[in-house]
């Protein structure tokens, strides 16, 4: 696919009424209130689209939207479904799921300026900007954003996964038992730096590990290393973002360091089975409990 030609786009506010001609808000439901059906609940979460529940008892029912939640994160749903107050949903006649694929990407480009303690509700987003392309009368050019997705899927030949409904053909017939993290590993600080400090050692082969949640936690390469490879890393801040890494590496500030005991055999595969029974617990641990390291010693895994 040839490069984008941006020389004809045009700066417009991400609550304009020629980009959408509603933006709903969705309703408080309780989990309490919640009665298990098959119609898709959106609240805020940064998995699964945004889906976190199918339910029976919606209090409204939409289709064919772009839903934004308060992470700041855009995803599109074209069929039924129904949506928490921590949800926005963005509406036009010209909406389908291809220029929405094209829109949520470059909304989602603006998703670093909310977290926990900012939450995208609308006082906060109302005056952020998206830049889209336009046509000859300075119009949103909802045909170039279909034709280039369009092209992209024919270019790449995308295949569709679905995972609702979908039957294990293999179940895991294993014994199972609980163990505390802290009895399969070492857990502890590798001399955390900042990242001034760490660009003064230069540009190098070592990765920089901090809270980000992209890249397998890599922020930059830099000639400064102070952990060992084979090792498990955790966040220690908000929900235990855990990652594996096969290299030597230096860490930023509020990073734990899993260093398997003795006995404990830690490579690619085990610690991918490790970090997603890890993730299971990550419910355990938000703003008000983060994943420090005495919460994570008690932290047991089946």
């Amino acid at each position: 696919m040839k490069r984008i030609d941006y020389s004809n786009w045009k700066e417009f506010n991400i609550c304009d009424n020629k980009l959408w001609n509603n933006i709903i808000h969705g309703k408080r439901l309780k989990s309490s209130d919640r009665i298990s059906g098959d119609l898709d609940y959106f609240s805020a979460s940064k998995n699964n689209n945004s889906q976190t529940d199918l339910i029976s008892n919606p209090l409204f029912v939409e289709e064919n939207s772009i839903v934004y939640n308060t992470f700041g994160l855009a995803f599109y749903v074209k069929n039924s479904f129904t949506a928490s107050d921590e949800i926005y949903i963005f509406k036009n006649e010209k909406l389908n799921e291809n220029n929405a694929l094209f829109l949520t990407t470059v909304i989602n480009k603006n998703k670093y300026k909310f977290k926990y303690g900012r939450k995208a509700f609308k006082n906060k987003f109302k005056n952020e900007t998206i830049i889209l392309p336009v046509d000859k009368d300075n119009n949103i050019d909802w045909t170039f954003m279909e034709k280039y997705i369009i092209g992209l899927k024919e270019e790449v030949k995308f295949k569709k996964i679905y995972t609702r409904n979908i039957k294990l053909q293999n179940n895991i017939d294993i014994k199972w038992s609980e163990f505390q993290i802290a009895d399969l590993f070492d857990i502890r600080g590798r001399g955390s730096i900042s990242k001034e400090s760490i660009e003064q050692k230069g540009i190098g082969d070592y990765p920089y590990i901090t809270r980000t949640e992209c890249n397998n936690g890599i922020s930059g390469f830099y000639n400064y290393k102070t952990a060992p490879k084979n090792v498990l890393t955790i966040e220690t801040t908000l929900s235990g973002l855990c990652f594996y890494h096969d290299y030597e590496f230096s860490t930023g500030d509020h990073i734990m360091v899993l260093e398997p005991k003795e006995g404990v055999i830690l490579n690619k595969y085990t610690a991918m089975f490790i970090k997603t029974i890890w993730r299971k617990n990550s419910y355990k641990y938000d703003y008000n409990r983060p994943a420090i390291k005495e919460n994570i010693v008690k932290t047991s895994l089946i």
